[in-house]
């Protein structure tokens, strides 16, 4: 899913008044910490990892980090980031629900698909 993408889902599903800026700036940061706490852990991600230098208002063609079928969670990040800044808070608490919901899917097919690095699976005496 590209940048511009996501801000016109998250616009259809959600109508807002925010700034596309601030919206970058939320999916920059993001994706910054889904690279530190989650990619960082696998040494197959590292050119994901190594590639990241953050986003800009002139990135919208650019490819976020996270990739299909799990980058629905962009869109209900920045509605979730939408909802607080309305003091919405059901919503927002629903938002967050389905962003952590699908942000575990995709650490289940992380530790699926690559080996975390510096651990061993099973320990042989």
């Amino acid at each position: 899913m590209k940048i511009s993408d996501a801000i016109a889902e998250v616009d259809t599903y959600c109508p807002n008044k925010t700034d596309d800026f601030l919206k970058v700036k939320w999916l920059e940061r993001l994706d910054g910490r889904i690279i530190a706490e989650v990619v960082s852990r696998y040494p197959a991600l590292e050119e994901v990892r190594d590639g990241f230098v953050g986003y800009s208002e002139d990135d919208l063609e650019r490819d976020l980090v996270v990739t299909a079928p799990y980058d629905e969670l962009y869109v209900h990040y920045i509605a979730a980031q939408i909802h607080l800044m309305l003091h919405e808070q059901t919503h927002y608490n629903n938002e967050t629900a389905s962003f952590n919901s699908i942000l575990e899917k995709y650490m289940i097919h992380l530790n699926r698909t690559y080996r975390p690095g510096g651990r061993k699976r099973y320990r042989v005496r």
